[in-house]
């Protein structure tokens, strides 16, 4: 009887131990599984971290970006309307000058063809004389002659007197050249300045659709962070409890 009781305790004993084994190796798996998500956690809340931290410096660089473009949009602004009037002030003076310089050729012009400085074109010697015909068959006074002056009574221009007219033809076409030029400066600025601002306005809605992406993703991201921050600190604090 004694060896039979001691041997059916050694069984009770065995299957306590195993009983016990099973439920240390039991708890070390949880353990294991538990220190397992834990770091897990840690490494998923390390990387949303990262990826929020980088989003937001992309989202803080667009915006500079952004406001850095438009302070750019300004001052192109600003010197194309100043340009703008420097070459309509340029053209504006051409112009009157063209007009002055074709007046004082006319006049000068005149001069010297009733001086015979300067010849005459055909429809002028022409009228010339059918006004010497009409007023000789009506009776009527001749035009008085300019006084020339001079020992011998006729006027003589001098070549430099008649060379004036050159002078500013050679003048009048200086500021036509200048007008064109004015009037071409105008058109290649603009033509630049509306190829800049739509690159500049390209840029910036690129840079606001991607900021507002961005902005999304990182709220996204901020509420899965705190999912897996809760979560994690769950599992510390069961495996801080004894």
């Amino acid at each position: 009887k004694m060896i039979f009781h001691l041997m059916s305790e050694q069984t009770d004993e065995d299957k306590h131990k195993e009983w016990c084994d099973k439920e240390l190796q039991q708890a070390n798996q949880m353990e294991d599984d538990k220190e397992t998500k834990r770091d897990s956690l840690q490494a998923d809340i390390n990387s949303l971290t990262a990826e929020i931290t980088s989003l937001n410096a992309a989202v803080a660089q667009n915006e500079q970006d952004i406001a850095n473009t438009e302070a750019s949009i300004g001052e192109s602004t600003a010197q194309r309307q100043e340009n703008k009037a420097e070459n309509s002030a340029t053209v504006k003076d051409a112009q009157e000058a063209q007009t002055a310089v074709a007046q004082a050729i006319a006049v000068l012009t005149d001069f010297y063809k009733s001086s015979g400085a300067v010849a005459k074109e055909d429809w002028e010697a022409f009228v010339q004389m059918k006004e010497a015909r009409r007023s000789k068959v009506s009776d009527e006074p001749a035009e008085p002659e300019l006084w020339t002056g001079g020992k011998s009574g006729t006027y003589g221009a001098t070549s430099g007197g008649v060379g004036v007219i050159g002078m500013l033809e050679d003048i009048a076409s200086d500021f036509a050249s200048m007008e064109a030029e004015a009037k071409a400066d105008e058109t290649t600025q603009q033509d630049n300045f509306d190829a800049s601002l739509t690159a500049f306005q390209i840029s910036n809605a690129e840079k606001k659709q991607d900021t507002d992406m961005k902005k999304a993703r990182v709220e996204t991201l901020s509420e899965k962070l705190s999912s897996k921050q809760a979560r994690s600190e769950e599992h510390t604090s069961e495996l801080q409890s004894p």
